[in-house]
């Protein structure tokens, strides 16, 4: 067998990063990856759009929406 190495482009680190912020409430280990990978604002702004898609409700919505003002993203 061959073992194939494949790792996460780095705007994919940060779509997933996101969305797994927002789940934990933007507390926990995600959330500080996400800060480590210091995403720019265009980066926040594409992962945002993506995490929509993943969850629609309202709660996960706003949730979002303070996740990105505490990263620096007022401006949606």
């Amino acid at each position: 067998g061959v073992l194939a190495v494949r790792f996460a482009s780095r705007i994919d680190q940060i779509h997933l990063k996101l969305h797994a912020a927002v789940d934990d409430r933007f507390g926990g280990k995600h959330y500080r990856d996400l800060e480590l990978l210091k995403p720019t604002k265009d980066e926040l702004r594409q992962a945002a759009a993506w995490t929509r898609t993943q969850n629609r409700s309202e709660t996960f919505a706003r949730t979002l929406r303070e996740c990105l003002v505490s990263l620096g993203l007022r401006d949606g």
